[in-house]
């Protein structure tokens, strides 16, 4: 990773309001702790084809041991499904759509 990653990643994540990762294992240090790093009362949305990673954990945990608070959501399926249904959702088809266009 560049050394812009060091510098930037501390304040990145306390600044973070909401985290979404997108299709990964969650596997490869150290970006793959980034969910564990924000905050507690951050939301986290994991869209992917499997539950990964602390999000998995977390879940786990919820489940199993109660709590009643969970900030995760987990989304499963394609990336490109999952953003188009968001995007659907809130409104942002349209930019959505202008975005691919430009980078066809």
């Amino acid at each position: 990773l560049p050394m812009k990653f060091q510098y930037l990643i501390e304040d990145d994540v306390e600044m973070c309001d909401l985290l979404i990762v997108l299709g990964t294992s969650l596997l490869v240090m150290p970006v793959a702790g980034i969910p564990s790093w924000v905050g507690k009362k951050c939301p986290r949305l994991l869209i992917n084809r499997e539950l990964v990673g602390d999000f998995a954990t977390e879940a786990i945990m919820v489940k199993n041991w109660g709590g009643g608070y969970s900030r995760d959501v987990f989304l499963k399926g394609d990336c490109d499904d999952g953003v188009k249904d968001i995007c659907e959702l809130i409104g942002w088809e349209e930019d959505l759509n202008v975005a691919h266009k430009v980078v066809s």
